[in-house]
């Protein structure tokens, strides 16, 4: 008589490049009003309700990497530059890394640094030539995020009055049902540690893969009671 056994099925999907859930280039409209809230060239289906705002008053018109960039007259101190979307009821986001292009003037804010919903994601200088920083992935984990997401640029080292301008804002991830629950953030060089119910069934989640881009979308557990 066999042994009752448990079957375990992975279904996986690798993707060749990375998903983007957000991307916003700014058109080529002049900006003036705080908030922008002009849509997005592309946002993820159950995304919605893009909003930038400024700590500082209006926004400024310059022009970007192409067409209009989104733009502060005023650097110094400690300005912040915040963008706020909503996720549809039922669904998170998971973000796994971002790219931008910025400027500032020569005597604009020096750094700048990043952080959504309160997580801290990135940090870097700010160049007088308008360049893209380059896709970075995030620096602590932003994953199973619900209703609004807040994200907040943070400017500083500015030695005077000085600019600055960002343009064709991205953000890489995946937008997935509540059924959904990220057991962890791994790269390629981790193993899968899947904690399955003790009383059977399927467990499901979305599990996103920094280094190859692969995502685990569910594992079902099949018991056999022969």
């Amino acid at each position: 008589m066999m042994k009752p056994t448990s079957l375990f099925f992975l279904i996986v999907i690798c993707i060749t490049a990375k998903a983007q859930v957000y991307l916003h280039d700014f058109g080529t409209v002049p900006i003036s009003t705080n908030p922008y809230i002009v849509a997005p060239a592309v946002i993820q289906s159950f995304l919605s309700g893009s909003s930038w705002t400024n700590s500082t008053g209006a926004f400024t018109n310059y022009s970007g990497s192409s067409g209009e960039a989104i733009a502060i007259s005023n650097s110094g101190g400690s300005p912040t530059i915040t963008l706020t979307f909503n996720v549809a009821a039922g669904y998170k986001i998971n973000i796994t890394s971002f790219n931008f292009w910025q400027q500032r003037s020569a005597t604009g804010a020096q750094n700048w640094s990043m952080t959504i919903n309160g997580i801290g994601v990135g940090s870097g200088s700010i160049q007088t030539a308008g360049i893209l920083i380059g896709n970075t992935a995030v620096a602590n984990p932003v994953n199973n995020l619900a209703g609004v997401i807040t994200i907040v640029i943070s400017l500083s080292g500015a030695s005077a009055t000085g600019t600055y301008r960002i343009d064709d804002f991205t953000l890489y991830g995946s937008v997935v049902p509540n059924a959904y629950i990220l057991l962890d953030n791994f790269n390629r060089n981790d193993s899968i540690r899947p904690a399955l119910p003790s009383s059977g069934g399927s467990a499901w989640w979305v599990e996103s893969e920094v280094g190859i881009f692969c995502s685990v979308l569910q594992i079902i557990r099949i018991k056999n009671n022969q």
